[in-house]
């Protein structure tokens, strides 16, 4: 059965928790500049090395931290199987292009604004590091994945016409990473209005009968 996760560390027990739960704390009062192994240990209340006991380095406990959160952005995008396709390719845009404090509904909403500015944090530093780059290549890939799957099952059941999934996927999830960019860094973007162009531009693809607005009659 569907059930999305709320908490990113539900898995992990014991001090390793408590590490991880400092370092999204460090990372969300004083940003990456200011995350290091001693302000995690002040954070999580223990002894650095404690930490070296379960990290050899910084990087390593990042690195862990990430696939944390990656699992946890891609989940959060995911929908519930039991929705039609178009459906779902719908409200996966919805859980990226809406801040949770826009949606109303604490069971259908996307990454927490916290993970979505932890995550734009971290991101960055792909542009200079390959193993971050790695690692967000890899949300990425599970985000396009995911959207690839949804759009080819709405072609089979005949909500959509001819279209390349890949290219399709590909560009809604540009338009989700930068959404979610804009959630944390800009503070005048009208989101929903972000969102019904984003349904709009998906409705190119669908079926007259299956659009969200249905067109006039006598229009092309």
């Amino acid at each position: 059965q569907y059930m999305k996760k709320s908490d990113i560390f539900a898995e992990v027990e014991g001090t390793r928790e408590r590490i991880l739960r400092a370092a999204l704390s460090v990372l969300q009062e004083r940003g990456y500049e200011g995350l290091s192994m001693a302000a995690i240990a002040e954070e999580a209340g223990i002894e650095k090395p404690s930490i070296y006991h379960h990290y050899s380095n910084k990087d390593e406990l990042l690195f862990s931290f990430l696939q944390f959160m990656i699992d946890h952005v891609a989940e959060q995008v995911a929908t519930p199987a039991d929705h039609n396709p178009l459906e779902q390719l719908r409200a996966a845009m919805d859980r990226v292009v809406l801040p949770n404090s826009q949606t109303g509904d604490a069971d259908n909403c996307g990454p927490s604004e916290l993970i979505v500015a932890t995550y734009i944090q971290t991101r960055a530093q792909a542009v200079h590091r390959p193993k971050y780059l790695e690692q967000m290549t890899e949300l990425d890939t599970a985000i396009r994945t995911e959207l690839i799957a949804i759009i080819r099952e709405a072609k089979a059941q005949g909500y959509m016409y001819e279209v390349d999934p890949g290219e399709l996927a590909e560009a809604l999830l540009t338009f989700g990473m930068g959404a979610l960019q804009r959630q944390v860094t800009a503070e005048d973007v009208i989101h929903d209005h972000v969102r019904t162009k984003i349904h709009d531009y998906i409705d190119q693809f669908v079926l007259p009968e299956y659009r969200r607005t249905q067109p006039a009659e006598g229009s092309g």
